[in-house]
């Protein structure tokens, strides 16, 4: 008497006792990490060149592989707006990672902003997206 192998259970019938397992859901599509459009915009106004300024020291003086960066990372909350982006050679935005700046960071790098941002220009960084005011019925008279 020949001895076969067990069969094997297909896909989606799990294994022992017929429990099938659930498929598990595609992964939500994220959203790119800056717009075109303000990509070109953040690279426009620092002039072409990257804007880590060093604790001592000047602004850093590369103008190739300049990448459009948020202040304040879009994966711990930060907005994805032109006001919360910055232009950063691929160096510096790979060292820089996800971290949160602090608010004397934020203040600093406003400071120097008003050095090279075109006139008019608002040099703050913009955080969190703002929430719309809650919307009220009018109250019948």
């Amino acid at each position: 008497m020949a001895r076969h192998a067990p069969r094997r259970p297909r896909a989606g019938e799990g294994g022992r006792g017929g429990a099938r397992r659930r498929p598990r859901p595609a992964p939500a599509r994220p959203r790119p990490a800056v717009l075109p459009d303000h990509r070109r915009v953040v690279v426009n106004r620092s002039g072409h060149r990257c804007e880590h300024h060093p604790v001592v020291g000047g602004r850093c003086r590369a103008t190739e592989d300049l990448q459009a960066d948020h202040v304040h990372p879009h994966s711990r909350g930060g907005a994805t707006a032109v006001e919360n982006a910055q232009a950063l050679c691929r160096r510096h935005n790979k060292r820089k990672s996800a971290r949160v700046p602090w608010d004397w960071q934020l203040r600093r790098l406003a400071h120097r902003r008003a050095a090279y941002f075109p006139p008019g220009a608002p040099t703050a960084v913009v955080r969190r997206p703002q929430r719309p005011a809650e919307v009220t019925s009018p109250t019948p008279a």
